[in-house]
């Protein structure tokens, strides 16, 4: 395999989009982080850019309180592919 075949199958690498798990990883450390509470990815869906939250009514109202520093840590993460709404 030469070094010029090798180069290129790693900037193809680079361009695919990380899977749904990844991101709802990501979310799961983010609010941990952020707002000191464990989801399971199992609470989230993440659908067109957007990562929707199903969980009880005060969790899910004290992360949309802090949405904008969620997204900016998302945003650190997982840079262009991060989502760009949390609902």
């Amino acid at each position: 395999m030469s070094f010029h075949h090798l180069q290129e199958l790693l900037t193809r690498f680079k361009q695919i989009a990380p899977s749904d798990q990844i991101i709802k990883t990501s979310a799961e450390e983010a609010i941990q982080t952020v707002i000191g509470v464990s989801l399971s990815s199992k609470m989230m869906v993440y659908q067109n850019k957007i990562l929707y939250i199903k969980a009880h009514p005060v969790i899910k109202g004290d992360i949309l309180v802090k949405k904008k520093l969620l997204l900016q840590e998302l945003q650190k993460s997982l840079g262009a592919e991060a989502p760009t709404d949390i609902k």
